[in-house]
């Protein structure tokens, strides 16, 4: 009822949680399987579906490479086996080809954790099922499913506070100092926050001055890492909502750096992302959530430019580069018809991120659109993003050089016919053709 595949899929999942309690001494489902499970069957509300397992076991890793290796062989599934043995965790990563889709399960050794300062790495030595629910982040996840020696379920570990809590939709740790020793428990919680309708337990926040200190011993990477997981919610309103309202962006910085996003943007955020969704669903081409998002918030006055040094994003590359088309975007806006026919459609054609992320790049223009309240230009939007990604350029370089024009014209040229072929004004080869003898030949002009 939880996860994500077809119920001859599920069967070969639990064949292979068989093979994982064959060589251990105890396996459990823990964490978002079983609370999904039971928000759907406590509070009777739809819930999306999971890729993702988490298991947790007591005893020894050592055999299981070799097992699951052999069992996911003989199944013909494809897969990608990382294990840890030191820190005696895994990822398992299983292609089902009935359901065409990549189940994640993670798995570690029952444990318990001991943090020697704020946001440090925890001190963990081995334990047993029930003290490793005692660790988790939020009681609603402190639920385990034990599975028996034959795929069964063997009993239901779990504290009666966690029901407690998913049936009034609150979000509690285990204790107070809960989100000092690990202040990413903050970021994941407005991830479950939004994606389940609850809201934060009143007793569940420190002293701010903790939570700034604690902020300032957690790393760049760690807290971009969670920024992500964020911005890749499909409730992704609600979670900005609640990103702006806990002044995270303030506890990071240590700063009085306030960001409240206005709910109308917020929306029309939500809608140009889910739009994108469905594009990369029908033309099967990837989309990067995060990195589209993080271009719109450019647009939504996100105060990235504030948040510098140390206390700054570890931003990637390709998201350094969407952030500045952005900002180079934001000089059209408000977007008119008559501009994003021409002035901004020529921005995209000359601009490399949009070359190398049409999709997100789109996503965000089409955000400035909404910005402009221009919904009737984004039809043209998704014409010049279709001719762009299934329309093969009308001519070449090589076509530029039997007609005997210098190569140092090339690119312009090129970028010239791309334009009017993504707008619509040359669709053939012939008028490829026609238009360079005009444009170049006679006048040897490109305009």
């Amino acid at each position: 009822e939880s996860v994500n595949l077809k119920s001859e899929d599920i069967e070969k999942l639990i064949e292979l949680l068989k093979v994982f309690r064959a060589v251990t001494e105890r396996l459990a489902i823990i964490g978002g399987v079983p609370r999904d499970f039971f928000y759907r069957r406590l509070l009777g509300e739809p819930i999306k579906k999971t890729l993702d397992l988490d298991i947790t076991f007591e005893g020894d890793i050592s055999e299981i490479r070799v097992k699951i290796e052999k069992f996911l062989e003989e199944k013909g599934l494809s897969y990608k086996l990382t294990i840890h043995q030191e820190f005696q965790t895994g990822e398992l990563i299983v292609y089902f080809p009935r359901s065409q889709e990549h189940l994640t399960i993670d798995f570690a050794r029952a444990r318990e954790e001991e943090y020697p300062q704020m946001a440090s790495l925890p001190v963990v030595q081995p334990s047993t099922i029930e003290r490793d629910i005692l660790r988790r982040d939020f009681t609603v996840n402190a639920i385990a499913l034990e599975i028996g020696v034959s795929g069964e379920i063997k009993r239901l570990i779990a504290p009666l506070i966690a029901f407690h809590d998913l049936v009034n939709r609150a979000l509690r740790p285990f204790h107070k100092r809960s989100f000092l020793d690990d202040p990413t428990r903050i970021l994941r919680g407005i991830r479950y926050a939004s994606r389940l309708r609850m809201s934060f337990h009143p007793d569940s926040f420190p002293p701010k001055e903790d939570l700034e200190r604690a902020f300032t011993n957690l790393s760049r990477e760690r807290f971009t890492e969670e920024i992500r997981l964020i911005l890749e919610e499909y409730s992704l309103k609600r979670a900005l909502k609640l990103l702006g309202r806990l002044d995270v962006l303030s506890l990071w910085s240590r700063s009085e750096l306030r960001w409240t996003p206005q709910p109308k943007h917020l929306k029309r955020l939500q809608s140009a992302v889910r739009h994108s969704l469905r594009w990369s669903k029908a033309w099967k081409i990837s989309f990067n959530i995060p990195l589209a998002v993080l271009g719109c918030l450019t647009l939504a006055e996100f105060p990235l430019s504030k948040l510098k040094g140390d206390r700054g994003l570890a931003l990637r590359r390709d998201e350094v580069e969407i952030v500045r088309f952005s900002e180079n975007l934001k000089q059209f806006m408000p977007i008119s018809g008559a501009k994003f026919r021409r002035e901004v459609l020529k921005f995209l054609v000359n601009s490399k991120v949009f070359q190398r992320s049409p999709l997100e790049t789109s996503c965000v223009v089409m955000y400035a659109l909404k910005l402009s309240d221009n919904r009737g230009s984004i039809w043209k939007l998704k014409k010049a993003l279709k001719r762009w990604l299934f329309e093969e350029p009308l001519v070449s370089g090589y076509t530029l050089k039997t007609l005997r024009i210098p190569s140092k014209d090339f690119s312009q040229i090129l970028q010239n016919l791309r334009l009017k072929q993504l707008s619509g004004e040359i669709r053939t080869r012939d008028q490829a053709l026609k238009f360079i003898k005009r444009v170049y030949l006679r006048s040897n002009s490109y305009q």
